[in-house]
């Protein structure tokens, strides 16, 4: 019995699909549909969802080349094809009349058929498994992760090919936007590839997080945007990629709140997550979860270097952002031997990549939740603009930065406590312009990066205080000490419970929020905890 072979290329993977020859006209490809003119067409394909509108009956199919809409129809608003189901294969023979423009597919006939199914879910998820997958640099926790960078590339691949959106939700500083651009860069053209340049952006999004976890507005946004398109244009749910956030007790409700509406996710973070037999508390509820956490890592090894390690997976083919893991490090003030070799491999001098990064987070300030359409990656990509576009901001920054440090000291409180930690208390939201840059977190870090230049190596931590919340900045030696602002956190949940705490980040970097009557009680608290470090 001969076999016929039809290869498609998708990204960095060649797509098998073999079927027997027999006395049946050979079947055409579903992406046939979509590009053919008039005429009638024969295409085995897998239902992937069955909408009954007042009308006709309209059945989205898929095989390994795209996804098309075909409609049956018996009368107005009857089910068509009955004995169809969901997820079924099936053999239709469809015509396509063009009408003022706009292609009808209609159903003649259609009937069920030997499931194809399996074998073009196999296809996407096993062969880049099969693949001696490699990570730029040395790192036994990435070398650890690998299974889920595994996962995630075969589950993005795959939404890709159902014809998900893919929507990358991101922390607006320069490790969310690293991460984020990194992966955009490697799906893009895969998604181009897919469905064509032109309908690429309908099959993407991109949007930043103001804060490092993923807010219940930004949740709202995002299952909104989803079921518009859901109900007006008949699509799967979207993937939804969270980058530099999703991993803590503050993501869990949102996070449980897509899964309630099959929303795929992934989550790529670096944020502090208890991990017992290594699950966090999110892992329930996402489909693959990147953290370094997991696998007793830490911190250092940034988002921004998962995604680009990620990307690199997804597509080996995308331009090689070798700055991007380098910026995000810089940016999150990485130490160790990852951040080291990312930094070589950047072939950048660490004060320009401070500068860029400076740049970044400067545009993120006040960009705040919109989406950038490029210009933050216009800082990143090496060229005449970028160039012109760090001079031109830098110079802006450095003279912001410098005025906002003269406030700094002048109304921060220093206090050396019994075990010689020296704090440093500020009213932070009454020592900052509102809406301004550098914003209260950015300034806190300002202050702690001048205390500890006047103080050398000893153990300090900045506070900033406003109405309802507090910024925290220590240095590594208090982290040494036991320092954990998400640990912290938890114990005030305990010893404050009427106090609406919530918060965290990173063990010496992260917020806590409270009401405004406890503001007294949890700075008092606040003091007796770094007290107790020895």
């Amino acid at each position: 019995m001969k076999i016929n072979e039809n290869e498609k290329t998708f990204g960095n993977i060649t797509i098998k699909i073999k079927k027997k020859k027999d006395n049946q006209i050979e079947p055409n490809k579903v992406s046939e549909l979509t590009s053919n003119e008039s005429g009638v067409y024969t295409v085995e394909a897998k239902v992937n969802k069955i909408i009954q509108t007042r009308g006709p009956t309209i059945f989205k199919i898929e095989d390994n080349t795209g996804t098309s809409d075909i409609a049956g129809f018996i009368s107005p608003g009857e089910r068509a094809y009955p004995e169809i189901k969901e997820s079924n294969s099936i053999r239709a023979k469809v015509t396509i009349k063009i009408i003022d423009d706009k292609k009808r597919m209609n159903i003649i006939e259609m009937s069920k058929i030997e499931d194809i199914s399996m074998e073009i879910d196999n296809i996407m998820t096993k062969e880049p498994e099969s693949q001696d997958i490699s990570f730029t640099i040395k790192s036994p926790i990435l070398d650890a992760l690998k299974d889920n960078f595994i996962s995630a590339s075969a589950l993005i691949k795959k939404s890709i090919y159902e014809g998900r959106q893919v929507q990358i939700r991101h922390h607006a500083d320069m490790d969310g936007y690293a991460g984020a651009i990194a992966i955009e860069k490697a799906i893009l053209p895969l998604i181009e590839n897919r469905f064509g340049n032109r309908d690429k952006w309908f099959h993407y999004d991109r949007s930043p997080s103001v804060t490092p976890f993923y807010e219940y507005k930004d949740v709202l946004k995002d299952l909104a945007f989803a079921k518009k398109n859901i109900e007006r244009f008949q699509r799967l749910e979207p993937l939804i990629i969270l980058v530099d956030n999703g991993s803590t007790e503050e993501d869990l409700l949102s996070i449980r709140k897509a899964k309630l509406y099959n929303i795929p996710m992934i989550v790529v973070d670096h944020h502090f997550t208890e991990v017992k037999d290594e699950k966090s508390v999110v892992d329930p509820y996402i489909d693959v979860h990147i953290n370094p956490y997991l696998k007793g890592g830490d911190k250092n090894l940034t988002a921004g270097m998962l995604a680009y390690e990620l990307s690199k997976i997804i597509n080996q083919t995308t331009d090689d952002l070798k700055i991007l893991p380098a910026l995000s490090g810089i940016g999150d003030r990485s130490k160790g031997p990852e951040f080291e070799q990312y930094l070589k491999n950047s072939k950048k001098d660490k004060e320009y990549l401070k500068k860029i990064a400076a740049c970044v987070d400067y545009e993120a300030s006040y960009l705040k939740f919109m989406q950038d359409s490029g210009l933050v990656y216009d800082l990143i990509h090496e060229d005449e603009k970028n160039i012109s576009l760090v001079d031109l901001l830098y110079e802006d920054i450095q003279e912001k930065i410098k005025i906002q440090t003269k406030a700094l000291l002048n109304y921060a409180d220093e206090k050396t406590l019994k075990n010689n930690i020296i704090i440093a208390l500020i009213d932070i939201a009454k020592s900052t312009q509102r809406g301004d840059f550098p914003a209260p977190g950015k300034s806190i870090g300002i202050l702690n990066d001048c205390l500890n230049q006047k103080h050398g190596a000893k153990n300090i931590v900045s506070i900033g205080h406003g109405p309802d919340f507090i910024t925290l900045r220590s240095n590594s030696s208090c982290e040494k000490l036991g320092f954990n602002v998400n640990l912290f956190v938890a114990r005030l949940q305990k010893d404050i419970p009427y106090g609406m705490v919530s918060g965290g980040g990173h063990e010496v970097a992260g917020s806590i929020r409270f009401i405004e009557n406890a503001k007294d009680e949890v700075l008092e608290k606040l003091t007796k905890y770094i007290e107790e470090l020895h």
